[in-house]
This record gives structure tokens, C-alpha cells and sequence, in this order.
């Protein structure tokens, strides 16, 4: 079944309603409505995005050094006023908005993370706030519109990814320097903050959600007034999903939880969950030197691993300077989209199977089956973990195969399945539990 954001029906909503609600911690005042709770269940199903990082931090690539690129303003002590005049060199002549959209929904991903404004305050949209954005360069176009419009034409989810600090706005700056005052100024930082994510749910048509990012460089140290922003976005698109990576667990007002660089422990949920890795494990932009790229068989681990677990995964790259995506990247994904076209299907819209999970094993349920990945290459004879009863299986085939595979009780009290001794990394079986 090939699920879209018009799948579900008033009934589902209303179930979704009953499960989701309780999740919402004592105390809070939000309640997610019916579009919400249907554009929650369209995420979960959706197993897999892809963030890109990109703006004028591409243009330093690092600077020559593996450091995470997108931080060079402050990994390298930028004065802001001489970083601002990156705006005069900006002009990525081979970005195509089309080419992006085609290579993440070929991938299998089912939405793109944008990351329109990073920690330096560059604005990647044609916002009314401020003069330091993407329509005041060479470049001159509103790479947001053009993302969406692309977005709407492939059937791809939109979230933008919005950092709440502004490592080049005085007022921003005169806050963090002096938290216990420049109240004045923090009050007008956080003006614009909620103008301009105003101006990004109601000048560019329906989006899938806000994905907010930064609180944590000041934290607690300010008053950020995280519900009234949130409100802002509700109500202009109840529908949209609110996450923030500020590493204090579930706030009201938001809508799933993240994890950065890590699994959840546990596969049990009543929200969904995302998991966030860069496709390089120092950068997350575009860096000229480093060379420490995940793989597509480690971007696929991560995939099957993070379902395992009842979460998404989201992968980040970081495109070229001039707009194009980097070939080695595009060849990864084009392998891990070629997974999918097989995989895929028993990925989206697959729950966490609570079998025991190994090292070598990970497990996803959808419908009467139960999908089994060997997870590493297995020298001894397949035995499934103790805690799975042989009364809960029906059949055991190969995936894509009528033949059925016997099995019995094992030694160890797991279950033995007859005659697979050597069993490939990457070998799918398909449990049927009714």
C-alpha cells in the first residue's frame, strides 16, 4: 500500500485520537488536533527523511579543517559583520531544487528536513524581518518556494528546520553575552524569532511541521516563551508537527520527541520518535577535507535499526557550495534507494516488534507479519532469541519467497530455524504470526 499524507480515514483519526492523548504529560495544555494526530501517524509511516544543511557556511567548506562547518562562525571566531559579507559571494548557479527533491524521494525518503535558517541567522527564504537573507545576494532567489514547489510536485513532506539562536544579530548577542539584562533587546530578538516563523507557515502553502533547533546555547537562561511560538504554528497549521532539539525532553506543545546520534532504548511509544545522524560523523554542511562518510549499508543498518526501535531515521547531508549535491553522496543514495525499492514497503508504516533485539537481529511488524533482518554475517545456525514462543509463529519464509522454512525448539530455548547455517548480513525472513 502506498501510504500519502490523504490515506486516513475519520475513523483512524478517532483511534488515534484514544492511543496519542494519554502520551501528553500531566499538566499540558496543548491538545493536538484530529489533523495533527493524522499527520503523526503520516510521519511515523514514513520511516525515513533526509536534513540538508546549506547556506553560507558552505562557501568556507570547513576552512580547510574537519571541524563541523556549519559552526565555522564560531568554530572560527568570525567577526559577524566580516561573515556577513559572504552575502556578496553567494550564488549557488547549479542548485536545482527539482534535482534535490528527485535524488531524497528516489532515496525512499518520504520527506525532506530544511535547514532555512542555521545558528549564523541566514535566512534562506525572502522573510520581511531582516535584510540578511538569500533575496540579498547574487544568488537572489527564495530557496524555500523553490524547495516546496518541488516538494509538492514529487509528493515529498516538507519540515523546516529552524534554529532558534543568531550567532550575527546584535540583540541575539547582547542576550547571551548579559542573560541578567538587555531585556529589551532579548524581547525584540524573540519578536522576530515568532515574525519570522509566522511569515513560514503562512507565506508558503501547507508544511509538514517546524523542527526547531539552537535553544540550547542559552537555554535556560532566557525566558524563550516556547509556547507562545508554538501556538503560532498551531494556529495558523494545527496539522503541522513541532519538534525541538533542545535535549529537555517533551515540552508542551510539541509533538515528537528526537534523538541525536543515538537509538531509543526502548521500542514502546505513543508519540513518534525521530533519530538523527549526518552522512559525515564530523560534518553536518559541506566539508572540503573530511572523508568520514557513513556508508549506504550503514545508512540502511541505521534504518532498519531506528524502526526496530519505533522511530525514524533522518540523514543529513550537506550539499556543495555552487548547489550541487556531491556525486559520492548521490551514489550513496542511489544505493540505499535501491534497497528500498525491495524494503521498502515492509518499512513504512511497520511497528517495533517486541522480540528481543540483537546484534544480529532486528525486528518490524506490519499486518500479520513479523520481518526479521539479519543484521551481521551469522557463522552458526539461525537461532531466534529466548522470549519468542514457537505459538506465536504460523510460518517462516525467506522474504519474497513461497518456500517455507522449518524450525523447532533450540538448545538455548530460542527457536532453531532447520537447515540456514551461514546467514548473510542483509538476509530478510518473513515471520507470519496470523
Amino acid at each position: 500500500m502506498r501510504f500519502t499524507k490523504n490515506t486516513f480515514s475519520h475513523f483512524k483519526i478517532s483511534l488515534l485520537i484514544l492511543v496519542m492523548l494519554p502520551s501528553m504529560t500531566i499538566g499540558q495544555q496543548y491538545k493536538p488536533s484530529e489533523a495533527n494526530l493524522e499527520q503523526r501517524e503520516w510521519f511515523q509511516n514514513a520511516r525515513f527523511g533526509i536534513m540538508v544543511h546549506w547556506g553560507l557556511y558552505s562557501l568556507l567548506a570547513g576552512g580547510g579543517d574537519a571541524i563541523p562547518s556549519a559552526w565555522i562562525l564560531r568554530e572560527k571566531n568570525i567577526p559577524p559583520e566580516d561573515y556577513k559579507k559572504l552575502l556578496n559571494f553567494f550564488n549557488p548557479s547549479d542548485f536545482s531544487a527539482e534535482e534535490w527533491v528527485k535524488l531524497i524521494k528516489d532515496s525512499g525518503a518520504g520527506y525532506l528536513n530544511f535547514a532555512v535558517k542555521h545558528g549564523d541567522g541566514f535566512l534562506l527564504y525572502d522573510s520581511k524581518t531582516s535584510d540578511f537573507k538569500v533575496t540579498n545576494t547574487p544568488f537572489g532567489r527564495d530557496v524555500l518556494r523553490e524547495l516546496k514547489g518541488a516538494c509538492d510536485k514529487y509528493d515529498l513532506g516538507l519540515m523546516i528546520h529552524y534554529y532558534q539562536m543568531g550567532l550575527t544579530d546584535d540583540d541575539y548577542l547582547a542576550a547571551r553575552t548579559d542573560p541578567e539584562s538587555n531585556e529589551a533587546e532579548w524581547q525584540r530578538f524573540l519578536d522576530r524569532q515568532n515574525e519570522q516563523v509566522r511569515e513560514l507557515v503562512t507565506d508558503y502553502g501547507k508544511i509538514d511541521g517546524l523542527w526547531f533547533n539552537g535553544w540550547w546555547e542559552i537555554a535556560e537562561r532566557r525566558d524563550w516563551d516556547l509556547q507562545k511560538t508554538y501556538k503560532i504554528v498551531h494556529d495558523v497549521q494545527s496539522q503541522a508537527l513541532i519538534t525541538n532539539n533542545h535535549h529537555i525532553g517533551l515540552q508542551d506543545g510539541e509533538d515528537y520527541e528526537l534523538f541525536y546520534k543515538k537509538f531509543p532504548l526502548d521500542a514502546k511509544t505513543n508519540i513518534p520518535r525521530e533519530t538523527f545522524f549526518s552522512i559525515s560523523k564530523t560534518a553536518w554542511a559541506y566539508n572540503l577535507v573530511v572523508d568520514d562518510y557513513l556508508s549506504a549499508d550503514e545508512i540502511i543498518a541505521a534504518i532498519i535499526r531506528a524502526s526496530a526501535h519505533n522511530s525514524n531515521f533522518t540523514l543529513n547531508i550537506g550539499p556543495m557550495p555552487d548547489g550541487r549535491i556531491a556525486p559520492e553522496t548521490i551514489n550513496t543514495l542511489r544505493e540505499v534507494g535501491a534497497w528500498m525499492n525491495t524494503y521498502g514497503e515492509i518499512i513504512r508504516g511497520s511497528k517495533a516488534k517486541e522480540w528481543p533485539t540483537t546484534d544480529e537481529l532486528a525486528f518490524v511488524e506490519k499486518g500479520a507479519s513479523v520481518y526479521m533482518f539479519i543484521m551481521n554475517d551469522l557463522a552458526d545456525k539461525l537461532e531466534l532469541p529466548n522470549g519468542i514462543s514457537t505459538k506465536e509463529i504460523k510460518s517462516i519464509s525467506l522474504y519474497g519467497s513461497d518456500d517455507k522454512i522449518g524450525y523447532s525448539k533450540g538448545l538455548k530455548k530460542g527457536i532453531l530455524l532447520k537447515d540456514q547455517m551461514k546467514v548473510k548480513k542483509g538476509t530478510v525472513y518473513e515471520i507470519k504470526t496470523r
